[in-house]
């Protein structure tokens, strides 16, 4: 087997560990690279998770607590509105369009409120893209070394 050594022509390069060494050392540098970024990606998710939890709890005890109230308001409305009226029917119906109008609204608004809230983890994701191009650039750069000195001879 032929070991590579680089040479110290390059002022700025004082490394003269072999192929075999820079390959090593890459590839330990990408696996660690890896791992960090699945546990950025889990930190992240988990972190996603937990506010559109949140969000959809505090979505039910708010529907319910709503819903209790607006029991009690229809109760009153339909009786204070069917004694104005003198007809209890037309109250109801009227007191029932006004709390599903109302109910309608807020149950909107909280849906766009939980359709915001991203589970992607876009951090982990930019990341990935930034790793992906500099492991290119240590691929490229690695093969014009090898190539360099593979064909650095006039003769062979």
């Amino acid at each position: 087997m032929r070991r590579f050594e680089m040479d110290d022509t390059d002022p700025g390069s004082g490394d003269t560990r072999s192929l075999g060494e820079l390959f090593r050392d890459l590839s330990a540098d990408a696996s660690t690279l890896i791992r960090q970024e699945v546990a950025l990606a889990r930190v992240e998710m988990q972190r996603n998770v937990r506010a559109v939890a949140r969000d959809a709890g505090g979505l039910a005890v708010w529907g319910m607590v709503s819903v209790v109230g607006g029991l009690v308001l229809v109760a009153f409305l339909v009786a204070g509105l069917g004694d104005l009226l003198d007809n209890y029917w037309l109250a109801a119906l009227l007191v029932g369009l006004l709390f599903v109008t109302v109910g309608a609204g807020m149950a909107l608004r909280a849906l766009r409120r939980l359709q915001g809230t991203r589970v992607r983890p876009q951090e982990t994701v930019a990341s990935l893209r930034d790793t992906a191009a500099w492991a290119r650039t240590e691929a490229a750069e690695l093969r014009g070394a090898v190539a360099g000195h593979d064909g650095g001879g006039d003769g062979g």
